[in-house]
């Protein structure tokens, strides 16, 4: 359910449905900036998703998505961008970085910014400009690891590069 919040107060829920047989992790539901998209990996049966929501205030609406045959573990949107960074449960590719058009309601994986991270990854969060990835993931010695990655982006070609950006 998605509930509207006037004065501090919630308002009635706002029902969209996700289908009867699929189901959302935690981690795995995000909005974006602007408060109008609302990003969820969708584990179904036999594969899962990442769909995108587009929200009016009063409706949530099913904009576009993709199948990925992963459980998706974890999504966040990249501050004011249409960037979406998603971790995924076992891949040669736990991480990947999507770009949604809201003008053709389409995600398409940003494959430069591929990082080659085959571990399950449990959480992502940018920071608040959307230069630096925290990114949660299995680490068998340990249990969990955080690794950082910080967004490059010389002439638009999008990449996440391991570590701490040299500008900081």
């Amino acid at each position: 359910y998605v509930y509207p919040i006037a004065s501090g107060l919630f308002g009635s829920s706002i029902v969209s449905s996700f289908g009867q047989t699929e189901t959302v992790l935690n981690n795995a539901v995000h909005w974006n900036s602007a408060g109008d998209h609302l990003a969820i990996g969708l584990q179904k049966p036999a594969a899962s998703e990442l769909k995108i929501f587009s929200f009016t205030g009063s409706q949530l609406t099913g904009a576009g998505g993709i199948d990925l045959n992963i459980t998706v573990e974890t999504v966040a949107w990249r501050p004011n961008s249409s960037l979406l960074a998603v971790g995924l449960k076992y891949s040669s590719e736990c991480l990947r970085i999507y770009s949604y058009d809201a003008q053709t309601d389409s995600l398409t994986e940003i494959t430069s910014a591929r990082v080659g991270l085959d571990k399950r990854v449990y959480g992502v969060a940018w920071d608040g400009v959307g230069s630096d990835l925290d990114v949660t993931k299995t680490y068998s010695a340990q249990g969990y690891e955080h690794e950082v990655y910080y967004f490059y982006d010389p002439n638009n070609t999008k990449h996440l590069v391991n570590g701490y950006s040299p500008d900081l």
